[in-house]
């Protein structure tokens, strides 16, 4: 889209205030969502100086701080731009530009969302790193399959004793009456 305006420009004298302006309307959804989805694949920047040489137990805990700041500022971004947001919807805004797009506060509305998504990725980023400083819980399924593995143990165990002998007495012998 960049390039066809660039050519139009440049080859046939001919430009598009609206072609322009959707450029920059298309980056800026792009650039807002792009952030969560980053932290969401595991590919947002970090500084692997010094942090790929800490264990594994600090990177974790760096992560779950670095989630939880994310949340807050993710949360106080959204919070600020709520009022611009709503002055331009108020006010009805558009391009200012002749030929340009309407609707401009639909694009401006589009930042605090994106900060909102932004927000909840960094809280789901901390409790999965968090998750995974943690030992696993015992579920209450592994919780009744262990009991029941240790009562057959102890139940095979007590049949092997009786089998041996060990486990009770010897039988008196039983006296035949007869001639």
């Amino acid at each position: 889209m960049v390039a066809g305006d660039v050519v139009m420009r440049y080859f046939f004298s001919i430009g598009a205030v609206w072609l322009q302006e959707l450029q920059w309307h298309l980056i800026s959804p792009i650039a807002l969502f792009g952030m969560s989805y980053l932290l969401f694949m595991g590919e947002q920047v970090r500084v692997d100086v010094f942090y790929e040489r800490f264990p594994v137990a600090l990177q974790r805990v760096i992560e779950v701080i670095g989630g939880l700041l994310l949340l807050a500022m993710g949360l106080y971004i959204a919070w600020l731009t709520l009022p611009w947001v709503e002055q331009s919807y108020l006010r009805n805004e558009a391009s200012p530009n002749p030929g340009g797009l309407p609707l401009r506060w639909v694009l401006k509305a589009l930042i605090p969302f994106g900060f909102l998504l932004l927000a909840m990725q960094g809280l789901a980023h901390a409790l999965r790193q968090r998750r995974q400083l943690l030992p696993p819980p015992l579920s209450r399924r592994r919780l009744v399959d262990g009991l029941r593995a240790a009562t057959r143990e102890r139940r095979r165990t007590a049949v092997g004793r009786e089998i041996n002998g060990a486990a009770r007495a010897p039988r008196p012998r039983r006296r035949r009456s007869g001639p």
